[in-house]
């Protein structure tokens, strides 16, 4: 049965630079991470994950980039009132999935980029679907955001 994913790194794990050019502020970093064992449990395949990330560029493409949300509700649903970020880049580094996120200026992405200024660290948690065997492994995984998080 196919259910709602997500997945959580810690700040020191997703290693989230924070880079301002102007008035712009991107953030950049591990998002996901295929053949690993994670917190919850599960395995991405890295071919599954290689997918979804080249389903992520083709969105980012014919639509400018992908929004994601200051904290994560459990739906699948991007709610626009909870937006700070469009996700602008992705792409496969070895097993690791790495995004640039640029945060915008709405509410959220103003509160986001406000406490980028003073030094705290973010954590990035992916929401998806799949179904997960019984030994863990994710089949049929689908890329929906990453969200910015305080405490994953």
């Amino acid at each position: 049965m196919e259910q709602l994913l997500i997945e959580t790194f810690q700040p020191q794990e997703a290693k989230i630079l924070v880079e301002s050019t102007g008035k712009a502020v991107y953030l950049s970093g591990t998002i996901m991470q295929a053949g690993e064992l994670n917190k919850n449990g599960r395995t991405y395949q890295l071919a599954e994950m290689a997918q979804a990330v080249t389903n992520a560029n083709n969105h980012i493409k014919e639509f400018g980039g992908i929004f994601g949300e200051a904290d994560h509700p459990a739906t699948l649903q991007i709610n626009f009132d909870r937006i700070s970020h469009v996700i602008t880049e992705m792409k496969m580094d070895g097993n690791n999935v790495y995004g640039k996120l640029k945060l915008l200026d709405t509410p959220m992405g103003l509160i986001a980029k406000e406490l980028s200024k003073t030094g705290v660290r973010y954590g990035v948690s992916s929401r998806g679907t799949g179904n997960v065997r019984s030994d863990g492994v994710v089949e049929g995984f689908t890329f929906v955001t990453a969200d910015l998080v305080i405490t994953p």
